[in-house]
């Protein structure tokens, strides 16, 4: 998701989403299984994945009129979650 304002900020995350049970119970020590079902192709992606659309993961603001390098940013995180 990216949401540009009219005040120069730019927020971008990713839409939440969990790794369904049929693939790993445990996916943070599941590095070698996640990484052959984690592909390009969309049929995959439904079959492995549950997309949670109403909550984003953590993601970043920027200031699009900041000039400079990265490390002259401030860093700024949220995220969204649809009220209900």
């Amino acid at each position: 998701m990216m949401v540009s304002l009219d005040n120069n900020l730019r927020f971008l995350a990713n839409y939440k989403y969990k790794i369904k049970s049929n693939v790993t119970s445990d996916p943070l020590h599941s590095f070698k299984k996640l990484s052959q079902v984690v592909t390009d192709i969309e049929d995959d992606a439904k079959n492995n994945f549950n997309s949670i659309c109403n909550t984003t993961m953590v993601g970043f603001v920027q200031d699009t009129s900041s000039k400079g390098s990265m490390k002259d940013h401030q860093i700024t995180c949220f995220y969204a979650e649809v009220d209900p």
